[in-house]
Protein backbone atom coordinates (compact mmCIF):
# COMPACT_ATOMS: atom_id res chain seq x y z
CA UNK A 1 0.00 0.00 0.00
CA UNK A 2 2.88 2.37 0.72
CA UNK A 3 4.26 1.73 -2.74
CA UNK A 4 1.04 2.92 -4.37
CA UNK A 5 0.95 6.07 -2.21
CA UNK A 6 4.60 6.88 -2.93
CA UNK A 7 4.11 6.25 -6.63
CA UNK A 8 1.16 8.64 -6.82
CA UNK A 9 3.23 11.32 -5.06
CA UNK A 10 6.02 11.03 -7.61
CA UNK A 11 3.63 11.19 -10.55
CA UNK A 12 2.00 14.34 -9.24
CA UNK A 13 5.29 16.05 -8.41
CA UNK A 14 6.47 16.28 -12.03
CA UNK A 15 7.71 19.83 -12.42
CA UNK A 16 7.79 21.92 -15.58
CA UNK A 17 11.51 22.66 -15.35
CA UNK A 18 12.28 18.99 -15.93
CA UNK A 19 10.09 19.02 -19.03
CA UNK A 20 11.76 22.22 -20.20
CA UNK A 21 15.21 20.68 -19.91
CA UNK A 22 14.24 17.40 -21.60
CA UNK A 23 12.10 18.69 -24.42
CA UNK A 24 13.52 22.18 -24.91
CA UNK A 25 14.09 21.81 -28.66
CA UNK A 26 10.74 20.15 -29.34
CA UNK A 27 8.84 22.75 -27.32
CA UNK A 28 10.74 25.50 -29.14
CA UNK A 29 9.72 24.16 -32.56
CA UNK A 30 6.10 23.69 -31.49
CA UNK A 31 5.99 27.24 -30.18
CA UNK A 32 7.63 28.47 -33.37
CA UNK A 33 4.82 26.80 -35.29
CA UNK A 34 2.24 28.65 -33.22
CA UNK A 35 1.31 25.92 -30.70
CA UNK A 36 1.84 27.30 -27.19
CA UNK A 37 2.58 24.28 -25.01
CA UNK A 38 3.37 24.89 -21.33
CA UNK A 39 2.90 28.65 -21.47
CA UNK A 40 0.79 30.32 -18.80
CA UNK A 41 -0.45 33.27 -20.86
CA UNK A 42 -0.01 34.36 -24.44
CA UNK A 43 1.23 37.81 -25.36
CA UNK A 44 -0.64 39.82 -27.98
CA UNK A 45 2.28 39.50 -30.36
CA UNK A 46 2.26 35.71 -30.04
CA UNK A 47 -1.50 35.62 -30.54
CA UNK A 48 -1.10 37.69 -33.70
CA UNK A 49 1.75 35.44 -34.91
CA UNK A 50 -0.29 32.32 -34.24
CA UNK A 51 -3.24 33.73 -36.14
CA UNK A 52 -1.10 34.72 -39.13
CA UNK A 53 0.52 31.25 -39.20
CA UNK A 54 -2.83 29.48 -39.18
CA UNK A 55 -4.35 31.76 -41.83
CA UNK A 56 -1.33 31.39 -44.13
CA UNK A 57 -1.22 27.62 -43.73
CA UNK A 58 -4.89 26.99 -44.38
CA UNK A 59 -5.03 29.43 -47.29
CA UNK A 60 -2.10 27.54 -48.85
CA UNK A 61 -3.93 24.29 -48.14
CA UNK A 62 -7.09 25.49 -49.90
CA UNK A 63 -5.09 26.92 -52.81
CA UNK A 64 -3.36 23.56 -53.22
CA UNK A 65 -6.71 21.82 -53.63
CA UNK A 66 -7.88 24.50 -56.04
CA UNK A 67 -4.71 24.06 -58.11
CA UNK A 68 -5.26 20.31 -58.16
CA UNK A 69 -8.80 20.90 -59.39
CA UNK A 70 -7.61 23.28 -62.12
CA UNK A 71 -5.01 20.78 -63.36
CA UNK A 72 -7.31 17.75 -63.09
CA UNK A 73 -7.08 17.06 -66.85
CA UNK A 74 -3.26 16.89 -66.76
CA UNK A 75 -2.70 13.77 -64.69
CA UNK A 76 1.00 14.28 -63.96
CA UNK A 77 0.44 17.81 -62.58
CA UNK A 78 -2.62 16.74 -60.60
CA UNK A 79 -0.73 13.88 -58.94
CA UNK A 80 2.14 16.22 -58.00
CA UNK A 81 -0.25 18.65 -56.34
CA UNK A 82 -2.29 15.92 -54.70
CA UNK A 83 0.80 14.43 -53.06
CA UNK A 84 1.52 17.79 -51.42
CA UNK A 85 -2.10 18.07 -50.32
CA UNK A 86 -1.95 14.69 -48.58
CA UNK A 87 1.10 15.80 -46.61
CA UNK A 88 -0.57 19.09 -45.71
CA UNK A 89 -3.68 17.25 -44.52
CA UNK A 90 -1.50 15.25 -42.10
CA UNK A 91 -0.06 18.48 -40.74
CA UNK A 92 -3.58 19.90 -40.38
CA UNK A 93 -4.61 16.79 -38.43
CA UNK A 94 -1.62 17.20 -36.11
CA UNK A 95 -2.49 20.88 -35.65
CA UNK A 96 -6.07 20.07 -34.65
CA UNK A 97 -4.86 17.31 -32.31
CA UNK A 98 -2.33 19.56 -30.59
CA UNK A 99 -4.88 22.34 -30.23
CA UNK A 100 -7.17 19.83 -28.53
CA UNK A 101 -4.37 18.77 -26.15
CA UNK A 102 -3.50 22.35 -25.20
CA UNK A 103 -7.09 23.12 -24.18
Amino acid sequence: MEYVQNKSKTEVSCDKELNQSRFKTLLYFLRLGGIPLQIKSLSKLQTLYKTVCVVCYYSTYVCGFMDTFVHRHDLSEAVKKLRINFAMSLVAWMHFSLRYVTR
